[in-house]
């Protein structure tokens, strides 16, 4: 494109039409002015405006996901930014690419301790991103914001960050707009073939094998060839434990649960092949190695840093998931599979998965009916709306460990979930989801800690008339701070007191309609699946305020 006269402001929105980016994700302030008197012109890209920043960006994040496409976020100067952190840094957990921007003001003030100025904007967000500048000429408007773009789209994706002065928007030059297909690069990239030869030979060579499929599969399009490789094999199939996106049908014979450190299909593997998936995102000092000492690990992730991070490898595919699926599925064609071999596997597979649906089925008769609410009475009634139409966010942290092991997920639109650990994430993404997929229904299931984090969501979702259903386990506790005491042994068992711990109070439905929701109370274990159902069907925001019991529970975190 030839060169022309335009503002910094123009060139910005100018090289965002480029990339066919629809949605603006922000909460400005007035350093952002010209650029949002500029955006009267730019119908075609929408400003969605939220009530807080950390919204802001779990929404663009959920956007993201469901999309496919790089969430924009527009923030405020350095306190705007400061409020999305939190976010960002979940956002960079999960590989998520997102540009965030942030509007600071005139040149001229920086350095002068102005009215919301910091020493180092950059560095307040260095961390927590791939890549970051400040524009520095408004001829540079469109350069800088493709490198963003690109930079965050790359494998492995993630948040990049650009602060824009004042002066920048405003500032008049002759600009040539960098169209995005020069800048953006090939998604697929191809692991050696040779390690992919080798790889297969392993898996083949096994007497038991298996396999553990990530968040990575579903975001690089792997679904279906998971699947095929998994079929082909007839190997067992666990699941990441955090479960940040569906990698693999838990409806499937040979799925056999979420990754288990402790459980025999683990413990006695010989060959583990991990694809797409962190080794690990640890919670706590391990006991013990949770890869097992006499396996040998096959992992193939997109970002060289996860490969043989904290475990060595024996073979390690650095490659997207789907071309390094492909590659070798049609490796281990290419050898052979024997199919007595593949009876055995296919055997095995269908124990283990037997064994599951054991455990399912025997999770819902134990528990009673009563008050107050188990929390599993919640989970099934959110498992019983479940269907292929549905998908699931959740942030519920203690509840939503549970729903991890029970909720149905036959496709890859069926579930999000974020293991980034900045609470308030979960209202936000649900909406993000929502705009991108409006003819799918959208639960998120939240805490009610989780919930006041990100409460400032119910705001956007009125407005917009958004139609998620909000399901909030209400126990009036953080209830994994309690955990964490009772962890210690300490004071705090002996007196039974337990300090930070105490949420209760709110009344969430009445805050919901407040906002504009319509909200629903639900206080008898019968009331819970009747209720959930009509609050899908009004199709509108909706908010259903469980309450449930508020003992802790503890459970094995790796």
């Amino acid at each position: 494109m030839a060169k022309r006269e335009m503002t910094g402001a123009q060139a910005f929105l100018e090289t965002l039409r480029s990339w066919g980016t629809e949605y603006v994700f922000g909460v400005p302030g007035t350093t952002e002015a010209k650029l949002l008197d500029t955006w009267v012109d730019y119908k075609d890209i929408k400003y969605i405006l939220t009530t807080h920043e950390s919204v802001a960006v779990s929404m663009a994040d959920g956007y993201s996901r469901a999309s496919g496409k790089p969430g924009v976020v527009s923030l405020h100067t350095n306190v705007g930014l400061a409020n999305g952190i939190g976010q960002i840094h979940n956002a960079k957990v999960n590989d998520i690419p997102l540009v965030i921007t942030a509007g600071i003001k005139h040149t001229k003030i920086q350095g002068r301790t102005a009215f919301t100025t910091s020493h180092d904007i950059q560095e307040s967000v260095k961390q927590y991103t791939k890549w970051d500048w400040t524009v520095l000429r408004p001829d540079a408007m469109s350069e800088n914001l493709s490198r963003a773009l690109k930079i965050a789209t790359t494998y492995p994706t993630g948040p990049t960050f650009l602060a824009i002065p004042e002066d920048m928007q405003s500032g008049k030059a002759e600009i040539e707009i960098a169209e995005a297909d020069g800048f953006r690069l090939p998604s697929a990239v191809r692991a050696c073939p040779k390690e992919i030869e080798k790889a297969a030979r392993m898996l083949l060579e096994a007497e038991r094998p298996v396999i553990v499929t990530g968040s990575n599969v579903t975001k690089e399009g792997g679904w279906n060839e998971i699947i095929e490789l998994a079929e082909l094999t007839g190997v067992p199939v666990a699941e990441d434990s955090r479960v940040d996106f569906a990698s693999f049908p838990t409806n499937h014979p040979q799925y056999v649960g979420p990754f288990n450190a402790f459980a025999d299909v683990i413990k006695k593997a010989d060959v583990i092949l991990v694809v797409g998936m962190r080794l690990f995102t640890e919670f706590s000092v391990p006991t013990g190695p949770v890869i097992p000492e006499t396996a040998k690990l096959i992992h193939m992730h997109s970002d060289p840093f996860e490969v043989a991070k904290l475990y060595p490898v024996s073979v390690g595919l650095v490659c997207d998931c789907k071309s390094g699926l492909r590659d070798l599925v049609q490796a281990v064609k290419a050898i052979g599979v024997d199919e007595a071999w593949r009876q055995k596997q296919l055997s095995r597979a269908s124990e283990l998965n037997a064994s599951l649906k054991a455990k399912w089925d025997n999770g819902r008769k134990s528990v009673r009916g009563g008050k107050p609410i188990q929390r599993e009475l919640l989970v099934f009634g959110i498992c019983d709306i479940m269907d292929d139409e549905t998908t699931v966010v959740n942030e519920g942290v203690t509840t939503g460990s549970i729903l991890v092991n029970y909720l149905p997920r036959t496709n890859p639109k069926a579930w999000f979930a974020t293991s980034g650990g900045c609470l308030g994430w979960g209202t936000g993404a649900a909406l993000g989801v929502k705009i991108a997929w409006p003819e799918r229904k959208v639960v998120a299931l939240l805490g009610d800690g989780c919930l006041q984090f990100g409460i400032q969501a119910l705001a956007t979702a009125a407005k917009m008339n958004l139609a998620v259903t909000y399901v909030v386990a209400h126990n009036d506790i953080y209830a994994a701070v309690k955990e964490g005491i009772l962890r210690v042994k300490g004071r705090a068992v002996e007196t039974d007191t337990f300090p930070g711990t105490d949420i209760s109070g709110p009344d969430y439905a009445k805050i919901a309609e407040g906002f504009g929701l319509t909200s629903f109370k639900v206080t008898e274990p019968e009331e819970i699946l009747p209720t959930l159902r009509k609050a899908v069907s009004l199709n509108k925001p909706t908010l259903v305020d469980v309450y449930v019991e508020s003992d802790v529970r503890l459970v094995d975190r790796f």
